[in-house]
């Protein structure tokens, strides 16, 4: 059986500091989104920011580099043929406070998800089409009209099943892949495990 490579759940205090540090301004948008979504975090500050750089490998050393500053860091990166991505998840799992929310392709397949259950390698050009139809408009990343789409994405209450059928493909690739990194895993997102993890402690309050 291949290496779990989202690592396990750590066992939370009451007090959190967590920082979620975004490889690209879509992820960013959008995770500041969902911490508006979510309401009242008392016990918990997140801090949405992004990386200085984009490459996975780099934004997992920034987060590194700032672990003593927060009790969580979340590297969220794609993969989009990035040379380093395997890299930058195994070193994520020397720190034990680093973890990574990564797709691959990109994290479109995470919105993806909401609508459908999808399997097998898909393009970005694909990934966006798809989601086009579902939203009923053209899926676009400049930053006003992606709030909007992030909030039509939040507001389908499907953000649950997204979770189960990302986690159900993610145990899949583990399982089946004989080992194989997460570069080979097209198809799949971690996201969930960040969204998870999210939600839980906003229900914690």
């Amino acid at each position: 059986m291949g290496k779990d490579y989202g690592r396990r759940r750590p066992v939370r205090p009451m007090q959190n500091r967590v920082l979620i540090l975004c490889a690209g301004e879509t992820d960013e948008v959008y995770f500041k989104a969902l911490r508006e979504n979510l309401g009242s975090l008392e016990n918990v500050t997140v801090k949405v920011s992004a990386a200085k750089h984009s490459e996975p490998e780099k934004v997992v050393s920034e987060a590194v580099g700032m672990s003593d500053l927060y009790d969580f860091l979340w590297c969220v990166f794609d993969y989009d043929n990035s040379p380093h991505y395997d890299e930058a998840i195994k070193n994520a799992e020397q720190n034990r406070k680093v973890h990574c929310a990564f797709s691959n392709m990109a994290i479109e397949f995470w919105f993806l998800l909401h609508f459908e259950n999808c399997t097998g390698a898909m393009s970005v050009k694909l990934l966006e089409e798809r989601l086009g139809k579902h939203l009923a408009q053209k899926y676009s990343k400049k930053t006003n009209g992606f709030k909007a789409i992030c909030k039509k994405i939040l507001s389908t209450n499907t953000q649950s099943v997204a979770e189960e059928r990302a986690r159900m493909l993610h145990e899949k690739y583990i399982r089946d892949q004989s080992g194989s990194p997460p570069s080979q895993w097209q198809s799949s997102t971690t996201v969930y495990k960040l969204t998870k993890e999210l939600a839980q402690w906003s229900e914690a309050n």
